[in-house]
């Protein structure tokens, strides 16, 4: 948590390139409460390890590109 707002923070896997030297990834959950932060928190490593089991990644998948996608389907699904 920083100044209120819970992150979600993993290390980068080997697998997936980042486009830069970092090796690890966090990003904003953008909000506040504890409980929704856990649940979108889960559901970002859930997708994240399905990813990584597949047997053929989508070409040109980065940890960033799949965040920004899988963020956006865990807010919308918080929100329903």
């Amino acid at each position: 948590m920083r100044s209120g707002i819970w992150y979600w923070r993993r290390c980068r896997p080997s697998a997936l390139p980042c486009g830069d030297h970092r090796t690890a990834h966090e990003m904003s959950l953008s909000t506040g409460d504890r409980r929704p932060a856990i649940r979108q928190a889960l559901a970002l490593d859930l997708a994240l390890e399905e990813v990584m089991l597949m047997e053929a990644r989508p070409p040109g998948l980065t940890i960033r590109n799949f965040t920004a996608a899988i963020h956006i389907v865990a807010t919308v699904a918080y929100w329903l």
